[in-house]
């Protein structure tokens, strides 16, 4: 209900799509997604839209190798006129959108790329800018898997290691100098 009434303060849309299947290709490479959602908007633009019931972040989808990449493979993919794109945040105590958009004003809570708080963000400078980022990183993301290519390169360096349970056949401490002489060597 909370959700609902929080949808209805917003400027005039039609929900068009909802867990709609969509073929992606970049690269190379083909996968079967499930649009949540999408929305048209009064101006004719489309908001392409990932419900959320934890935390999200706008941050994911930007630099090199996105943590999310599935709202930025949907924008790009999608034949329609896309002006936004947004998590939707669904918690009860505090409903939100969180996203990037073309234009101020399309989705409450979502700002144009260029007014994002994040310095990642306010460096692509333009909603177009933004897209052709997305292009060029989904490309590459999409002909190195389909090269094969699975070279051993944390995004987050040792931070990812922490995490990764395949330490016994992985060299990449070895290799960054992390690990103190003679540690690793074993087996």
């Amino acid at each position: 209900r909370e959700w609902i009434l929080f949808e209805k303060a917003r400027p005039d849309f039609a929900v068009v799509a909802v867990e709609q299947k969509r073929a992606v290709s970049f690269g190379g490479v083909s996968v079967n997604a499930r649009l949540d959602r999408m929305d048209r908007l009064a101006d004719g633009g489309h908001v392409v839209i990932d419900y959320k019931t934890g935390s999200a972040s706008v941050s994911a989808w930007l630099g090199a190798r996105p943590d999310e990449p599935q709202l930025p493979l949907y924008a790009l993919s999608s034949p329609e006129d896309i002006a936004a794109v947004a998590f939707a945040a669904v918690r009860k105590s505090e409903p939100e959108f969180k996203g990037v958009s073309r234009d101020p004003d399309l989705v409450p809570g979502v700002k144009p790329i260029a007014e994002q708080r994040s310095p990642l963000a306010k460096a692509y400078g333009s909603w177009d800018a933004l897209l052709e980022s997305w292009r060029r990183e989904m490309e590459t993301l999409g002909t190195s898997f389909a090269a094969g290519e699975a070279s051993v390169n944390p995004k987050r360096g040792s931070l990812t290691c922490t995490y990764c349970g395949m330490q016994p056949l992985c060299r990449i401490n070895e290799r960054s100098g992390e690990l103190a002489d003679g540690e690793g060597e074993e087996g």
